[in-house]
């Protein structure tokens, strides 16, 4: 018995080729469309290990606010508190201060702007996507801390501290000297080591 083909005419051939092949180059793809980050290792100016030890952590209020280009977006503003909170308390150089205590208590104010070019992002992800991945796309997500620190009868110091995240997603080479970092770490760790240089830097002045 002779077997019949699925397809019977060279069109349905040619058709079920075509299908099995994008359907390949789509699960190919589909790791290829998975965006990885890297954080910037040129602005890493301290660690854990760089600060001294306090006999006791300084009382503080601290205020955060979150912005993306320039603008407050109020509703990440929970999630960078934490992080700053967190950050704070591993050091043991600051304690947010209770309702009590915070007359007599000094002030941290942080302040996080993630700035770039949106349209620019989003042209360059577009391009990618509309090709499978086989256009790879390079985004840099720009960051800036702002600390105001108020001792208590003191004037305030400012302090600025820049970093960057950047985002590689299809064919695209990573950056050169930077490892790969989970996603949901990458901010993470953007905000822990301004944050670091900002205590590290304050430390050395005197101020703490």
């Amino acid at each position: 018995m002779n077997h019949q083909p699925i397809f019977p005419t060279s069109y349905g051939a040619s058709l079920a080729v075509r299908a099995g092949l994008a359907f390949g180059l789509a699960l190919l793809c589909s790791g290829c469309l998975a965006p990885k980050s890297y954080v910037d290792p040129q602005f890493r100016r301290a660690s854990y290990q760089n600060l001294k030890n306090i006999e006791s952590p300084h009382r503080v209020t601290v205020g955060v606010e979150f912005q993306i280009n320039g603008k407050r977006e109020k509703e990440q503003e929970s999630i960078v508190r934490r992080k700053v909170i967190r950050v704070l308390g591993a050091t043991r150089m600051f304690a947010e201060a209770d309702a009590a205590g915070a007359s007599q208590a000094g002030r941290l104010e942080v302040t996080v702007n993630n700035f770039g070019s949106v349209g620019s992002a989003f042209g360059k992800e577009l391009a990618t996507r509309l090709t499978l991945g086989m256009v790879g796309s390079h985004v840099i997500d720009d960051y800036e801390m702002t600390v105001v620190y108020s001792r208590p009868g003191g004037a305030p110091s400012t302090k600025k501290y820049k970093h960057a995240v950047h985002t590689i997603v299809g064919a695209k080479s990573k950056p050169i000297g930077m490892e790969q970092v989970p996603r949901a770490d990458a901010f993470d760790q953007v905000v822990e080591e301004m944050l670091l240089s900002f205590l590290r830097d304050i430390q050395s002045e005197g101020q703490l």
